[in-house]
This record gives C-alpha cells, structure tokens and sequence, in this order.
C-alpha cells in the first residue's frame, strides 16, 4: 500500500487538501503525506499503543492530527478486537473464515474505545474539507463499507476525489462485506478502479479509486432514469388501482341506488301502515274519550247515591239510639216488675196491681243504675 500512495500522491495533479486516514496504525505512511505539503493529515486510531507512537512521530508537524477513536455508525463506547498484527483491529467479531485463511492471526487483547460515525468525524476536521483534491484511506477492517455508505447517505462522499481501501477478498467479520464489494459500491456512484492495485497480500487487497466526473454524470443521469422509471411504474400501477377503484364505486353505486330504491318503496308502505295505524289509534282514543265521560258522569251519580246514603245512614244510627235507650228503660222496669212480683210470693199476698208510682208510669224515665 505505501508505494501504491506514492506512486498515486506523487503525481497528484493539483495540490492536496484533506488526508484523512481511518485507521492509521503505526503511521508507515506518514512520510510520504509529508512529502506533498497537504494542508492537512488527520490520522484516526483506536488502539491505544498505536496513538502513542502516532503522536510522537507527528510532534512538530503542525498540519497533523492525529485522532484516538474508531469509526463506525454504532457509535459511543465500543469493544475493539486487539489481533497480534495490528491491521487487522476490529470492532467486529472475528469469522472463521479469518482464521482459516491467516491460520497464526489470533485476538490477544480487547479493549474499550470511543467511537464516532463519518458525520461526526468530519464536523470536528480542524479545517473543513473544501476543493476536490482531499484523500481518503480506509484501513478499518469490518468497517470499510458502513463509511462509505455512510459518506453516500450524508451525500459527502465527493469530498474525496481519491480514495485507497484495504479490506478482506472474503467477509472476515461478522456483518462486513469484502473489498470487491466496496469497490463496486464505490464504481457504482462514479469512481474509476486504477489498473495499479496493492496485491502484495492477495487475500488483503488494497484498492485505489479515483472520482471521475463523466461517470458521475452518467451515475446521476442514471439514478435520474431509474427514479423517473420507478414513477412511471408506481404511476402506472396507481392509475390501474384507481380504475378499479372506479369500477368498484360503480358496482356499489348501483348497489346502493338499488338499495335505495327498494328503501324508499318500504318506506313508502311503512307510511301508509303508520297514517292506518295513527288512524285506527284516533278512533280508539275518541271511544276511550267517550267511555271516560260516561264513567265520569257515572261516577258523579255514584258519589250523590253515596252521600244520600251516608245521611240515610247518620238517620238510621240517631233511630237505633233512641230504640237502644227505650229498650234499656223497658228492660229497667221490667226488672223492678220482676222483683216486686217475687216480693208478693215470698210474703203470700195474692197476686195485684203494682203501685205505678214504684214502678214508673209510661212517661216516666227510669235511670240507668250506673
């Protein structure tokens, strides 16, 4: 990778901007950023020894930064995976097929370490990338794909005109994709492989790319067609749903008028049965009327016959009284009758006439013995 950069920085045909290097390691490239007075060299790294040495070797050097995190759109604090050759550091778990095809690379350590995504990345830039001639190279293995992605989504991805990946031929971690993969990606939006690649470690190519504004043109033109076909489709496929719509409000336009039809008829019939029943209810309620008066005048007689009766009443109970009172004054004298006649037997005179002054005349009250 370091004489694919200096053959590519070398021969740079404008001056450079931004290097921005994701995963720098021990800085083996350093010298060679020096070389083309870049405004500025921003070199990222999570392992903690590498920043060590990354900082010593850039002290002076005004123009570098150097970046102690890792990149990656989980972002916060995140496990990184420590393997005894430092390139291949990852934030992601390691897949069989990497110890398959690197039999002696084995994790040795993991550590805790602060992670961003590319957006955060290049808001904190100490100098904001501007112009076209700003270099990216991507040494983050798992991660190459996700910033790439990441810089297409956030639409900074042209930023760079020149940009070097290294990754895995075959998926060595898990939820990554391989180099070819991101090389395709990268073509796709507009960037021309060079012939010249890095194949010293054939199962850890590195890749350079370089913007090519035709196919940018042609990229976007194309993205253009695809969007315009995919309205087309989604128009098409709109206006057959609306015919069918359409044919089925007319079915159940019919329906409804056929329903409303035969409502209406119905509601015709229950008029005429309601007007025939109010009717009948009338002429009920007239001869309810009728008896009512009847039984009020009725009930008017029964009343007078009732207080006739109770005055016949008070009558008879005044007559019963004085019936009462004679019968008790008849019951009085004849109670003294009987006694005086038991008087005459005891002393043997002969039976006569009782002294009406003893025993009361007719018109004389006898009083009640109390």
């Amino acid at each position: 990778m370091i004489e694919l950069l200096r053959s590519r920085l070398g021969h740079a045909d404008a001056p450079v901007g931004t290097i921005l290097h994701i995963g720098a390691g021990r800085g083996r490239e350093l010298e060679i950023y020096s070389q083309v007075a870049a405004q500025q060299i921003v070199l990222v790294e999570p392992d903690p020894n590498a920043v060590a040495g990354l900082k010593q070797k850039t002290s002076g050097h005004e123009n570098v930064t150097v970046m102690a995190l890792a990149i990656s759109e989980a972002t916060g604090l995140n496990r990184l995976h420590v393997m005894n050759v430092p390139d291949f550091n990852s934030l992601r778990v390691p897949c069989p097929s990497l110890k398959k095809t690197f039999p002696d690379l084995r994790v040795v350590k993991e550590l805790d370490t602060d992670v961003i995504n590319m957006s955060t990345l290049l808001d904190r830039l100490p100098v904001k990338l501007a112009g076209p001639q700003n270099w990216l190279v991507v040494e983050a293995p798992g991660e190459e794909f996700q910033i790439i992605e990441a810089l297409k989504k956030n639409g900074r991805l042209e930023a760079f005109q020149n940009i070097f990946i290294r990754g895995g031929r075959q998926v060595y971690f898990e939820g990554s994709q391989n180099a070819q993969s991101v090389k395709q990606k990268l073509e796709q939006v507009g960037y021309g492989c060079d012939p010249q690649q890095d194949l010293s470690v054939p199962d850890w190519p590195c890749y350079y790319l370089r913007l090519a504004p035709p196919k940018i043109r042609i990229s976007q033109l194309k993205n253009q067609l695809q969007k315009a076909n995919d309205i087309i489709t989604q128009s098409n496929a709109d206006v057959l749903e609306a015919r069918k719509s359409a044919a089925t409000l007319a079915e159940k336009n019919v329906a409804l008028e056929a329903k409303t039809a035969q409502a209406t008829a119905q509601a015709v019939d229950a008029g005429e049965i309601l007007k025939k029943s109010i009717k009948e209810k009338d002429q009920k309620i007239a001869a309810t009327q009728k008896e009512l008066e009847a039984s009020r005048r009725l009930l008017a007689l029964a009343a007078s016959d009732l207080n006739d009766l109770q005055q016949r009443y008070k009558q008879t109970l005044a007559v019963k009284a004085k019936q009462e009172d004679l019968l008790f004054q008849l019951s009085k004298r004849l109670d003294a009758a009987s006694q005086y006649l038991h008087l005459l037997a005891d002393e043997g005179t002969g039976p006569g006439e009782p002294d009406v002054a003893q025993l009361g005349g007719p018109d004389q009250p006898i009083e009640k013995s109390s």
